[in-house]
């Protein structure tokens, strides 16, 4: 139904062959929903400027009921310092910002309203607006090897465009450009990510948005790298002969002051309670060094040792295996076995052997009156087992054995007495 055309008066007659006609009139009106005139705000709008759009009803059946949204929700004109201006019948509603600023940006619709339907129309006002900090960059101090970022972020309209610059000269100049990679890169929101900080990372950091409106922003701040404690070396073997002097040396590179510990075997060591032992440290082109001395290392000094470093910023550790050398053990548990009237069979364990390979084992023996008797015979340092040949029938002996090794000979073991058979 059209109206205009559609509306107005209606009968309905109705006829019987024999009988009075029935009939009814009735009216037919035809209301329509409100429909509103497209509008727009004005291009090229900055910042402090101001505008006004009018919001027209172009048809519709009153009473209507007209107002503002702004993204949706309803505007309130104090929180906009808008106003808006109401006429003809309040088929025309005129809204107006005197003052321009960031927080104007959005879709605005008229929204008209009758008891059929509802009418509205959108458009976006879009202010221009200098580039401003969200997150405005700061002097950063970061750990070498550990991940880091230094924040810059902006707003505005439209979205400023951000770029980063560096430069190592101290006061800063010659910066230059930042680009992304898989070291370091440029987030969407404008900061600066480091995968893995490096000593190299450390300068000055330039930090540029800019979007063509106004003369955007810039700030120059500095990113300082702090390092923990690095050994170069992580193992180191020592070897000392018993009495011999030891040094250990601990260099670590990074940040001082440094602290040091020592462990030995793992367990803490505690150098007031050793007088042979004790710390001398020292400074290092880019670090520290700690020296561990051991005064005439003893056998009981064969360990493991660990040293630690720390700074305020992390610690590392290097191990030291430390071997002290010493003429071996005397042979222990000798017996005689496949005893004759000419000959026997020594044989006994093999002892701790200094930490230095045994090259020889030596057997002597003597009879009751006699001191020795004979050369004393020798077998190589991987047997244990000698026969001695060229003995006197039912003769009673006293044999014993001591080993050899590159430092000297040691003790000889517990003497074996034995008597030959006879003839």
């Amino acid at each position: 139904m059209l109206p205009g055309v559609d509306d107005g008066l209606y009968s309905c007659e109705v006829t019987f062959e024999k009988g009075i006609p029935a009939s009814r009139t009735f009216s037919i009106i035809i209301r329509t929903e409100p429909q509103v005139g497209n509008f727009s705000f004005p291009g090229n709008l900055h910042e402090g400027m101001r505008t006004a759009v009018t919001c027209i009803v172009l048809a519709g059946d009153p009473p209507i009921t007209t107002r503002w949204l702004k993204d949706g929700l309803s505007l309130i004109e104090e929180d906009l310092d808008a106003s808006i201006i109401y006429a003809g019948n309040g088929f025309v509603s005129t809204l107006t910002i005197n003052t321009l600023a960031y927080k104007h940006n959005g879709n605005y619709t008229c929204l008209a309203t009758n008891d059929v339907g509802t009418g509205a129309v959108s458009t976006r006002l879009t202010v221009k607006v200098p580039p401003r900090w969200v997150l405005e960059p700061r002097d950063t101090s970061a750990i070498a090897g550990r991940p880091a970022r230094i924040d810059c972020q902006a707003d505005g309209v439209p979205q400023p465009h951000v770029r980063w610059k560096m430069s190592t000269n101290t006061p800063p100049d010659d910066f230059k450009t930042i680009v992304s990679s898989s070291h370091v890169h440029i987030l969407v929101n404008g900061s600066l990510n480091f995968r893995s900080v490096e000593l190299s990372d450390e300068g000055f950091y330039l930090c540029e948005a800019n979007n063509g409106v106004g003369a955007g922003l810039s700030t120059v701040v500095r990113l300082t790298v702090h390092s923990a404690p690095k050994f170069e070396t992580k193992f180191t073997i020592l070897s000392a002969r018993k009495g011999e002097k030891v040094h250990m040396n601990c260099n670590a590179y990074g940040d001082v002051p440094m602290t040091f510990t020592w462990r030995k075997n793992g367990i803490m060591l505690d150098l007031i309670s050793k007088p042979r032992y004790s710390q001398h440290t020292e400074n290092l082109r880019g670090g520290e060094g700690a020296k561990l001395i051991i005064e005439k290392v003893e056998r009981e000094d064969s360990a493991s040792f660990t040293c630690a470093a720390m700074n305020d910023f992390g610690e590392d550790s290097m191990n030291f295996q430390l071997t002290v050398q010493d003429v071996p053990d005397a042979p222990q548990n000798l017996e005689v076995h496949d005893v004759g009237s000419r000959s026997v069979r020594l044989t006994w364990n093999r002892p701790f052997d200094g930490n230095s390979p045994i090259l020889k084992y030596t057997a002597s023996w003597r009879t009751v009156e006699e001191q020795s008797v004979g050369e004393p015979l020798t077998a190589a340092g991987d047997e244990t087992t000698l026969t001695i040949r060229g003995l006197k029938p039912k003769t009673r002996y006293f044999f014993r054995v001591k080993c050899e090794n590159a430092l000297g000979d040691s003790q000889y073991g517990a003497e074996v007495a034995v008597t030959t058979l006879e003839e």
